[in-house]
């Protein structure tokens, strides 16, 4: 029964609905004052314009060993529909490793 209601009150758009549509890829990493700056582009291949972006950052070694993992918000961050937008990632502390790996846990689009 309240299945039914999700669609009236949460607009029935869910990222878990749509994240196959939504892509990451890496465009830049660099150092800054002895820090690491990741720049990612979201590719957005869905009709909704999403918002606050969640994600998280793995770091791994040379024989692909989990060293670090950084969680992130950005919530003035947004995507329009059908197209892109970039990133930028300046965590602290993380650890120096030899893969990284982001990944998107979480958007949302808004009602209006």
């Amino acid at each position: 029964m309240l299945w039914i209601f999700r669609g009236i009150f949460w607009g029935g758009v869910e990222f878990v609905d749509h994240q196959e549509s939504i892509s990451s890829e890496l465009t830049s990493q660099r150092e800054n004052d002895g820090k690491q700056v990741f720049i990612y582009q979201i590719n957005n291949q869905t009709k909704y314009k999403w918002e606050d972006l969640v994600y998280t950052l793995k770091v791994y070694d040379d024989k692909d060993e989990l060293l670090d993992v950084y969680n992130g918000k950005e919530y003035s961050w947004a995507v329009q529909p059908n197209s892109t937008g970039l990133i930028s990632i300046k965590p602290s502390d993380l650890a120096v490793g030899a893969r990284y790996e982001f990944e998107i846990t979480d958007l949302r689009t808004s009602l209006y």
